[in-house]
């Protein structure tokens, strides 16, 4: 379990079982090294923005690393973005403001948000947070695993 806050409002992520996870992760198996390449440049640029330093030269850089990922992800088709956003969706909670209780963000049966303010920022960002606590660390295993579990 992960909590979380996005926009202004505190989640709480259910971990997804293991055959789900897997079936996420094959999902986003293809953007996974062009997101590697594309990280170092962006957060690089990044840093010399939050620093005052930031030069046209780093942000043509960091937009040539980033257009690989784009691609992926403009190529990736619709039902497996579908199916990534919805699952990690249906394992997270919304806390109520003033400590009423918790709300599932994602209602199934309906195939719907359950709350008008969650824009499309906010739902990757939901997402992603869910990607890093179940997605990632198997990912990172990979490695690993493909030796015999040796770590």
């Amino acid at each position: 379990m992960a909590e979380f806050e996005v926009g202004g409002s505190k989640y709480s992520s259910r971990k997804l079982d293991a055959f789900t996870a897997f079936h996420v992760a094959r999902k986003l198996a293809p953007a996974v090294a062009p997101f590697v390449r594309a990280i170092g440049p962006a957060a690089a640029t990044l840093a010399t923005m939050k620093a005052g330093t930031a030069n046209v030269a780093g942000m043509t850089d960091t937009m040539a690393a980033l257009e690989p990922l784009a691609r992926v992800l403009a190529d990736l088709p619709a039902e497996d973005v579908d199916f990534v956003l919805k699952t990690c969706l249906g394992v997270v909670s919304r806390a109520a403001p003033n400590g009423g209780g918790w709300s599932l963000v994602w209602n199934k049966a309906a195939d719907r948000l359950m709350f008008d303010d969650i824009d499309m920022m906010s739902m990757v960002a939901i997402a992603v947070n869910v990607i890093k606590a179940d997605i990632v660390p198997f990912m990172t295993a990979l490695p690993s695993a493909s030796n015999g579990g040796d770590r």
